[in-house]
């Protein structure tokens, strides 16, 4: 080698060194090993609290992460000073989605009170990291009676649109904090709940408040769940979609409701939908956002074929029903031309002869978790369609959720073992052309298949809780009553007790999860 050929060599050298000495020094390794050295743990909250035979799901990031890595193993551990004896387990977990890990902790189903003090231990790529003491707790109300809700109204309850002055009080019976007296509204809800015997109420509460360990609000649902002799196919539902990825999930608690002095049996107290920094949380447009990216959101949207709402348009290519729940009535004409131009431009995306990519306009992972809830439990509603709730946030895509709605017609045997969301409702039948989606919605079937598992415990321990209410309410309303045009037994259990009910949820509820992993594992 000449001398110039040796001088080049070794300025190559040198400079191949100066280029890897900075990522030496920062402890740069390869991604399929893991970290160099260890990540930042942040939790979502500082406190899981969970019900008798309750997966609980506690949310971290790990920073700085690289896609290329992988969580070998998470633990919960003592935290200095403290213990860990409850005998809770880790379930399993997910992610990253949105940056962050879902951790499923599920209860040891013992009936015993516990209050540890813990942390999260992390593994990747043989590195272990520990984060910052958190609280792991029993639920009081696990072990307490149901809370009852005492609701006055000043005049009859006749219909769905005019609010009645009142008064409402809660008893806590130790699982909550007691509510003193307080001025609210009441009036009815629903389409054809209404109708029935058992109905379903509306509740505006005359200033924002905690309900039940539920965040502040004024607006609260009382729903009946009059068709559904379990009582719990609402509550099992937001519980699984609790554990995806959808930005919120109305909160449920079951109750005892009396009023005007009459018992009316037992009922499921919801968070109404809203837009709220405790409930849905997207910019909330003003009648000043008619430009710019204040324009662009956000909107709530319902999917509805009784399109009933003041605002509202059907789509152009697939005829939709949509309605426009936020902005209300106060509306303006720029917000109303804005939305109506981007759906129908979605709308017209997905169904384009060349199949463009619909992500350029949908959030296809909240597509894929509310898929997930409404397929497992078999949701016929949303096929109509009724209660499909959409939103766009501000400079966002459209975006699925929160779900709503699965008192009828869901989780029955007879359905079990057959689509019933994905070959025949909304935009499913043509997302689900696409390759790239179905290994989507497989990828995340199979990382919360842990937790779907162990749903059926959580029905069982439902029952436990439930058990003397259910057999008031059914000693209350002994015969489900509906009209004749309307269809007759859509759970198929509306004639059974209700121990004999949750036993057919339970196995209905098993045979649609075999049946569904069996399908979308080979995707």
């Amino acid at each position: 080698m000449s001398m110039e050929a040796m001088k080049m060599y070794v300025n190559r050298m040198f400079r191949i060194a100066a280029a890897l000495l900075p990522l030496l020094a920062a402890g740069c390794s390869d991604p399929d090993e893991g970290p160099g050295k260890p990540l930042e743990i942040t939790l979502s909250a500082q406190t899981l609290e969970l019900e008798r035979s309750e997966t609980g799901c506690l949310r971290f990031a790990l920073t700085p992460w690289n896609d290329a890595w992988s969580v070998s193993r998470v633990e919960i551990t003592a935290a200095p000073g403290g213990s860990f004896t409850s005998g809770c387990t880790v379930t399993g977990w997910s992610g990253p989605v949105g940056g962050q890990f879902s951790l499923f902790v599920t209860d040891p189903a013992t009936g015993q009170a516990y209050d540890e003090r813990v942390c999260l231990t992390v593994e990747v790529g043989g590195q272990r990291m520990t984060s910052e003491p958190f609280t792991l707790r029993s639920s009081p109300a696990a072990a307490a009676g149901l809370p009852v809700i005492y609701v006055t109204a000043s005049a009859p309850v006749e219909d769905t649109d005019t609010w009645i002055a009142g008064a409402i009080r809660i008893e806590g019976n130790g699982g909550f904090d007691d509510l003193p007296e307080m001025a609210a509204e009441v009036k009815g809800r629903g389409n054809s709940t209404w109708n029935w015997e058992k109905k379903p109420y509306a509740l505006k509460l005359s200033k924002k408040t905690e309900i039940l360990g539920m965040p502040k609000h004024k607006r609260w649902c009382l729903i009946a769940n009059y068709m559904d002799r379990t009582l719990m196919r609402n509550r099992v539902a937001h519980y699984v979609a609790s554990h995806t990825s959808l930005q919120w999930t109305p909160r449920t608690r079951f109750a005892e409701v009396w009023f005007n002095g009459e018992y009316l049996g037992n009922y499921l107290v919801v968070e109404q939908i809203k837009i709220d920094e405790n409930r849905l949380n997207i910019d909330e447009l003003t009648t000043d956002d008619n430009e710019g990216d204040a324009l662009t959101g956000g909107y709530l949207l319902e999917m509805d074929s009784y399109f009933d709402e003041m605002n509202k348009f059907r789509s152009s290519y697939s005829d939709m029903p949509v309605n426009i729940k936020s902005p209300d009535e106060s509306i303006t004409a720029a917000q109303f031309r804005y939305i109506r131009t981007y759906f129908n431009e979605a709308d017209n995306l997905l169904f384009d002869k060349d199949y463009r990519d619909p992500a350029a306009m949908f959030d296809i992972g909240s597509f894929v978790d509310y898929w997930i809830v409404n397929e497992l439990m078999g949701n016929q509603e949303i096929k109509h369609p009724k209660s499909f709730y959409i939103h766009k946030p501000r400079g966002g895509k459209l975006t699925a959720g929160p779900v709503w709605d699965f008192d009828y017609g869901t989780l029955t045997l007879a359905d079990a073992e057959r689509w019933m969301v994905r070959e025949s409702s909304m935009w499913y039948s043509r997302l689900f052309q696409s390759r790239a989606i179905r290994r989507q919605a497989r990828e995340c079937w199979e990382a919360l298949y842990p937790f779907l598992a162990t749903v059926p415990d959580y029905i069982e321990a439902q029952r436990d809780y439930i058990s003397d209410s259910a057999h008031r309410n059914l000693a209350r309303w002994p015969e489900i009553k509906i009209s004749d045009a309307e269809v007759q037994m859509p759970n198929g259990d509306e004639l059974l007790t209700f121990d004999e009910a949750v036993d057919r949820l339970k196995a209905s509820y098993s045979m649609r999860l075999a049946w569904l992993d069996a399908r979308i594992r080979s995707w």
